[in-house]
């Protein structure tokens, strides 16, 4: 867990980041990244950096593991 001033300097300095988007669990502007689930090994979870929830879940197929991704308005997961 971050403190407040890192969490502070963090969302200073994803304001700027072309890779970030809004979070829909917390509504900040924070980078999102994808790790395998433990429930399904086909499974991929889109997890927030900034609140460490996880806010998408999708197949192996569409999105890769450990990798940076932007999440739509209309919630489709693409990559960064």
């Amino acid at each position: 867990m971050m403190k407040l001033n890192e969490r502070r300097a963090y969302l200073d300095r994803m304001r700027k980041n072309q890779q970030a988007c809004l979070c829909p669990k917390c509504g900040k502007k924070t980078r999102h990244m994808t790790r395998p689930s433990k429930e399904a090994s086909d499974v991929v979870e889109v997890v927030c950096e900034y609140c460490e929830n996880i806010c998408r879940k999708t197949t192996t197929g569409l999105i890769r593991p450990y990798i940076y991704v932007k999440i739509r308005n209309d919630g489709v997961v693409v990559p960064a």
